[in-house]
C-alpha cells in the first residue's frame, strides 16, 4: 500500500488546499482530496465497492488524468465507423476491443479495472496487460454501449483510446525501415571516415601537422557530425517528446 502524507490528497498524493474543500468518505472515514477531479474519481471507486484499490496500490495515480475524468464526450465511440479499426466480432453477438490505457501504475490498477468492467451489465470479460498498458474487453452487442465502458474507465481516472493492431504493425514496419536506413548511413559514413584516416595509419600516426594531417581530421568532422545527428534522431525525439509529455502530465 502507498500511503499519503498529512495535508496531501488521499487519491493522488499532491498537496491539498487548506480548509478541506474536497473530501470523500472511504472506509468510513473522510479523506481529503486536492481537487474536484480526484474527488470524483475517489467517489466513483468507493461507490463501486472497490475501495480496496487504495490498500493494494503501490504507486500513486496522476492528478492530471483525474482532473480530466469524464470531461470528454465518448458517445462518438458508439459509431460503427469509429469502432471499425479496433473492435472485432467474436462468437455469436460478442464484440471484442483492445484499448490503450493511460494512467496504469501498478497491479492495483489491474485489479480495479478488471473488477469495475466485469461488473457492468453486458460485459463478458476484461483483462488488463500492465506491461503493454492495454485492456481487452469482451461484451454483448446490444447489451452495453462501448461508450459506457469507456466512461467507466474515465470515471476511475484512466484515459483510453482504441488500439489498431494493423496500424501499430504498419508503424513498427516504418520504424524498422527507418532504423535500417540510419544503419546504412552510419556504416557508409564510417567507411568514408576510415578512408580519410588511412593516410595517417599508413604513416604510422606521425603525419606532420603542416602537411595533410588537418585535412583528414577536418573531413572526419564534416562527415561524423551530421552522421551522429542522423543516427541520434530517434533518441532525441523520445527525450524531447518525453520531456513535454511529462510536463503536460505534471511529472517531474
Amino acid at each position: 500500500m502507498t500511503a499519503t502524507a498529512a495535508g496531501t490528497c488521499f487519491h493522488c498524493g499532491e498537496p491539498a488546499p487548506a480548509g478541506g474543500r474536497y473530501s470523500v468518505v472511504i472506509d468510513g472515514a473522510a479523506r481529503t482530496m486536492c481537487c474536484a477531479g480526484c474527488a470524483a474519481v475517489a467517489q466513483a471507486i468507493a461507490a463501486s465497492g472497490l475501495a480496496g484499490y487504495y490498500d493494494r496500490r503501490s504507486a500513486l495515480p496522476s492528478r492530471a488524468l483525474a482532473a480530466q475524468a469524464c470531461s470528454a464526450d465518448l458517445t462518438v465511440y458508439d459509431i460503427p465507423e469509429v469502432q471499425q479499426p479496433f473492435v472485432r466480432s467474436a462468437a455469436g453477438s460478442l464484440r471484442q476491443a483492445t484499448l490503450l490505457v493511460e494512467g496504469l501504475t501498478c497491479g492495483a490498477c489491474v485489479w480495479l479495472i478488471e473488477r469495475a468492467l466485469r461488473r457492468l451489465p453486458g460485459v463478458r470479460d476484461a483483462a488488463v496487460n500492465l506491461a503493454a498498458r492495454r485492456v481487452q474487453v469482451e461484451w454483448e452487442d446490444g447489451g452495453i454501449r462501448l461508450s459506457r465502458i469507456l466512461e467507466t474507465l474515465a470515471a476511475l481516472g484512466y484515459r483510453t483510446q482504441g488500439f489498431d493492431a494493423a496500424a501499430s504493425e504498419a508503424a513498427a514496419t516504418r520504424e524498422r525501415r527507418a532504423m535500417l536506413w540510419r544503419l546504412f548511413v552510419a556504416a557508409f559514413a564510417m567507411m568514408q571516415v576510415m578512408m580519410y584516416l588511412l593516410p595517417i595509419y599508413a604513416a604510422g600516426g606521425e603525419m606532420a601537422r603542416d602537411t595533410s594531417a588537418p585535412v583528414p581530421i577536418d573531413g572526419c568532422r564534416v562527415i561524423g557530425l551530421p552522421m551522429a545527428g542522423i543516427v541520434a534522431v530517434p533518441t532525441m525525439r523520445r527525450r524531447v517528446g518525453g520531456r513535454y509529455a511529462g510536463a503536460s502530465l505534471g511529472a517531474p
